[in-house]
């Protein structure tokens, strides 16, 4: 095959994976916005998501997470603290920092959104055998493994998996990227993965 016909069946693979993500997060914003009439943002969904599923303590933490400024980071915890979804406290192994925790109404929030994504999601890949998405996430995970290995080293914090906690990850196999759900997984005996309903 020539080297331009090629190029070009890669590029419409591309179009067609950022395609598929754009229109999944767009659905999922629409979903948000008639379930719970705005009062969760996509990104506060995430934020609550990883504050669920981790002991996090660091902004920095969540500024890598959200992909935003330490700054940027600071104020989207101040906005849901006031809000009454995330609490401060001490931590236990360093007082210079505050362990980040969900409250009642912030765990009643993000089941709310949970249970309609959920809904959405089956609705809309019904039609589809979850062999379907087995082969298509191992192709997916292969290129992404050949890719993230030519970045930087093993020692970066990997949170490439977003909110879609998973138990195997080629990144982490293959690439040995550090996770962070998994590293607190190992220090904390994985109760906050498991009660966060982690996939697998």
């Amino acid at each position: 095959m020539p080297v331009a016909e090629r190029t070009r069946i890669i590029n419409d693979f591309l179009a067609s994976m950022h395609i598929f993500h754009s229109a999944v997060n767009e659905l999922m914003a629409e979903q948000l916005r008639e379930d719970l009439g705005g009062e969760l943002t996509i990104p506060q969904f995430r934020l609550l998501k990883l504050v669920a599923s981790t002991n996090i303590e660091s902004i920095s933490e969540v500024a890598a997470f959200s992909k935003v400024t330490n700054a940027a980071a600071s104020k989207a915890v101040d906005r849901l603290v006031k809000r009454g979804l995330i609490q401060r406290t001490e931590s236990t192994s360093d007082r210079r920092v505050s362990q980040l925790s969900l409250t009642g109404e912030g765990h009643r929030l993000l089941e709310r959104f949970e249970t309609a994504q959920h809904r959405v999601l089956e609705g809309l890949f019904m039609q589809f055998m979850p062999s379907d998405f087995v082969q298509t996430a191992q192709l997916l995970d292969r290129l992404s493994a050949d890719i993230v290995d030519l970045e930087t080293g093993p020692q970066e914090m990997c949170f490439r998996c977003g909110i879609y906690f998973r138990e195997k990850c080629l990144l982490r196999d293959v690439a040995e990227r550090t996770c962070y759900f998994h590293v607190h997984k190992r220090e904390h005996g994985g109760g906050a993965a498991r009660e966060s309903g982690e996939q697998v």
